[in-house]
């Protein structure tokens, strides 16, 4: 995020622990420097989200099949 895209007001700092945290861990913001996204992986991780992702699919390719089905 760059300030010309969202500009962050004195009165959006004061209002918002969020922005306050934001700026404290990312002092350069304003030049475009992003903050690195550190996640747990686990073995559970591992195998519940693509069994997720594959009955997402699923249920999408129903849908559009009964929607085939009813025309």
């Amino acid at each position: 995020m760059k300030s010309d895209v969202a500009n962050i007001t004195a009165e959006m700092r004061q209002a918002n622990e969020k922005i306050q945290f934001f700026e404290t861990r990312n002092p350069t913001w304003n030049r475009g420097t992003e903050l690195p996204c550190i996640g747990e992986i686990n073995f559970s991780l591992l195998f519940s989200y693509p069994f997720s992702l594959w009955r997402k699919q699923r249920r999408k390719t129903k849908t559009q099949i009964a929607a085939v089905a009813c025309e």
